[in-house]
């Protein structure tokens, strides 16, 4: 039994070895894409290293549609910039709410939607174009502000999920510098997410990890994003017969397709949020979990009836319901003062027992 274990930590080390070596590989690749190498290597190696490059690049010319490729390619760079930075944001709301807790929390759902709806309702020329990059960057704060309590009671999974999230659009990014066709950019895309997934949480989380499970995570996301949102704008592009100036100025919404990844991800998490408190409140009534007297083991009981009645009927419904419920769970705490974070830190101890993220440890 032991000589098994040994042999797969050694297993797991050598596939992480070999993501930091796929991960470098990148590295090399965009730095010769941007010209550092130029100023590194002798002037031989780097004229030598020129032609190879070029003698392969002429080998792998990629079929027609290049141009609409081109467009599609700008395109994404700046969906994804856009995505990344809505991501950041929503991380800085998050760190806010650590730092601030006790500032209510209905504002900030307020803040979140308006100018959520107001990119979806309104044409995009009915907007400046800074405008709606402030619209989009307020809803990304203050969905992190408003997801704060979310991300306090399940840290653990928060951080492993943000990171998977972080190789993904990474993954999908960076390949745009160096991929000149379709399917070399699906390859190098599905490739470098994947690696970094291994890298990045197997380092970061100093222990010994399921790989299946990081890269089942990874797979998911790539599959989400690649098979929602990048397959159908190259489709889009390549397919395109008219002029490309009206094909990006029509057709394509950079900050609208961002706004929509960062809501589908953070609905994502909302849902696994409810799904688990929910079983939670079961366990509870049940009396698994201690800390809760008889009687509000009884209140529970009948609010864990309610959210899985609503939810057999209509999961939108039962998300709206929930969200009633932490928004009166988490006023309540913040006006404990300052047990507020002993509230927070007690239903997170809670929370661990039954994180899916626990497998990974």
């Amino acid at each position: 039994m032991t000589a098994n274990v040994d042999a797969g930590k050694n297993l797991i080390n050598v596939v992480r070895g070999a993501s930091l070596v796929v991960v470098g590989c990148y590295g090399l690749a965009l730095a010769y894409r941007a010209g550092l190498l130029e100023h590194v290597l002798p002037k031989a190696t780097y004229s030598t290293l020129v032609e190879k490059v070029e003698a392969l690049k002429a080998r792998t010319e990629p079929p027609s549609g290049s141009a609409q490729f081109v467009v599609a390619r700008r395109h994404l760079l700046k969906t994804y910039m856009y995505t990344a930075a809505g991501f950041a944001l929503a991380g800085a709301g998050i760190a806010l709410f650590f730092k601030y807790p006790h500032f209510p929390i209905a504002p900030t759902i307020v803040a979140t939607g308006v100018p959520a709806i107001a990119l979806q309702v309104f044409p995009r020329k009915w907007i400046v174009p800074q405008g709606r990059t402030a619209l989009f960057g307020l809803a990304c704060l203050s969905c992190g502000y408003t997801l704060g309590p979310m991300n306090w009671i399940a840290f653990d999974s928060m951080v492993t999920i943000g990171t998977v999230i972080g190789c993904t659009i990474a993954g999908f990014s960076l390949p745009l510098f160096l991929t000149r066709g379709v399917v070399s950019y699906f390859f190098a895309s599905q490739l470098l997410s994947c690696t970094l997934a291994i890298s990045t949480v197997g380092i970061s989380a100093n222990k010994t990890i399921d790989m299946n499970l990081v890269l089942l995570a990874q797979f998911v996301g790539n599959v989400s994003l690649g098979y929602l949102h990048t397959v159908p704008t190259i489709k889009k592009c390549i397919n395109w017969t008219g002029p490309l100036d009206a094909l990006e100025e029509e057709e394509l919404d950079e900050v609208l397709e961002a706004l929509q990844i960062c809501g589908n991800v953070s609905y994502g998490c909302w849902y696994a949020f409810r799904v688990i408190c929910s079983v939670l409140l079961s366990r509870i009534t049940r009396g698994d979990v201690s800390g809760a007297s008889q009687a509000e083991r009884s209140r529970l009981r009948t609010l864990a009836r309610t959210t899985f009645g609503i939810d057999r009927w209509s999961s939108v419904l039962a998300s709206v319901f929930f969200l009633v419920i932490y928004v009166r769970v988490v006023s309540h705490f913040q006006q404990r003062g300052d047990t507020t974070t002993k509230k927070f830190d007690h239903l997170r101890a809670l929370f661990r027992k039954l994180s899916p993220m626990t497998a990974l440890a």
